[in-house]
């Protein structure tokens, strides 16, 4: 329910960043469905796999110069943090 009220609406329900509101941002928002992400440390980031600490982090502080502001909480970010990371695993699995 989280991530339907938080970030579907740029994110779209099935992580493709295809989302309503997504359509009219500049940079439009990410497709969870590849795997891939712009924040990632230690051992991910020279593959763009975030550890799950990077995309809480990103979900808590938001994204600088974009519509991702942040300002969610660590407890609330936690479970949307582990929705991207199912929705990039059945991304991937459904594009193979």
């Amino acid at each position: 329910r989280k991530y339907k009220v938080a970030c579907a609406n740029c994110h779209g329900m099935s992580g493709d960043g295809r989302g309503v509101a997504g359509l009219w941002t500049d940079p439009h928002p990410r497709d969870f469905r590849s795997g891939k992400f712009k924040t990632a440390t230690g051992a991910g980031a020279g593959t763009g796999r975030p550890r799950f600490d990077d995309l809480t982090r990103v979900i808590t502080r938001g994204v600088p110069d974009t519509t991702m502001k942040g300002g969610t909480s660590v407890a609330d970010a936690r479970p949307l943090a582990g929705y991207t990371v199912f929705l990039s695993v059945r991304g991937e699995v459904e594009l193979e």
